[in-house]
């Protein structure tokens, strides 16, 4: 497989002149192999539905990128991607453990790269109960600007309608960017109770109790850590998954997360939005 990518670099006080394009060219070669598995779970842990599936599958995909210094680059470099991912099933739960890594060396070493580490557990501990935990651990060298690790969600006066996963916003009543760095290790625990169905059989009311803490950090800082504990109001129909599914929810704040003054956010917070996919 191969890649070509044209880019326009500009500096700022050159935005009114013609700029040239910088031509890119990249290739590789990649392998891939996947044991299927998936397991239908009922009720569902992320909806008000029936049942839905969770992909256990056994994944393996390895990618090695050549990027040599005729094809545009400054220094020939290599990189190398893994992506392995495991999930094991039980009548009552499961277990998922997710591992993706890549990285681009040089003559001179590492030029950049990261790793993730995830973890998600499930344990239906009732007919309508789901304890579920999600554990994030990450590690960036030289990444591109603005594609540091990025914690936080929404504040009391902001509607958060983002559709991202929600392993990608760290603890949930945090204002956006709270915590920013190229070290993170957060984790979340939140018990769902879906309880019924009402008004004429289109309304669902779920209720959830949360405990999210963790942080991102730079490695010349000491790690910032920041977290929240609350509970809230889950929204929605018998056809609609996580996605569709509305949050209201009351926390207590804790820790570093810094507002626009600079001081500490502590306190008791509202967040609206979507709920999150585990």
């Amino acid at each position: 497989m191969a890649g070509l990518q044209s880019v326009k670099y500009v500096q700022a006080q050159d935005t009114a002149l013609a700029a040239p394009d910088t031509v890119l060219g990249a290739f590789g070669v990649s392998a891939a192999y996947q044991a299927s598995n998936y397991a239908v779970i009922s009720p569902q842990a992320n909806g008000f539905g029936q049942a839905e599936d969770l992909d256990l599958s056994f994944t393996v995909n390895l990618q090695l990128w050549a990027a040599p210094s005729p094809f545009g680059y400054e220094r020939s470099g290599l990189g190398p991607q893994l992506y392995l991912a495991k999930g094991i099933g039980t009548p009552r739960g499961f277990v998922k453990g997710v591992l993706d890594a890549n990285g681009l060396f040089t003559e001179s070493g590492l030029d950049s790269g990261r790793v993730n580490l995830e973890v998600t557990a499930g344990l239906r501990s009732g007919d309508k109960h789901w304890d579920l935990l999600y554990l994030k651990a990450g590690m960036q060298d030289n990444p591109p600007p603005g594609q540091e690790y990025d914690l936080g969600v929404g504040s009391p006066d902001t509607l958060v309608a983002s559709r991202r996963p929600m392993k990608f916003v760290g603890p949930r009543m945090f204002p956006p960017h709270s915590f920013t760095g190229t070290r993170t290790v957060w984790g979340t625990y939140e018990h769902r109770w879906f309880t019924k169905t009402v008004l004429f059989n289109l309304l669902s009311v779920g209720y959830a109790a949360f405990f999210d803490f963790g942080g991102a950090w730079y490695p010349e800082q000491e790690p910032r850590w920041g977290g929240n504990v609350g509970a809230g109001v889950r929204l929605g129909t018998g056809f609609t998954g996580a996605v569709g599914m509305l949050r209201l929810d009351l926390g207590y704040l804790f820790g570093d997360g810094v507002d626009e003054t600079g001081e500490s956010d502590r306190g008791l917070v509202f967040g609206i939005g979507t709920a999150f996919v585990y």
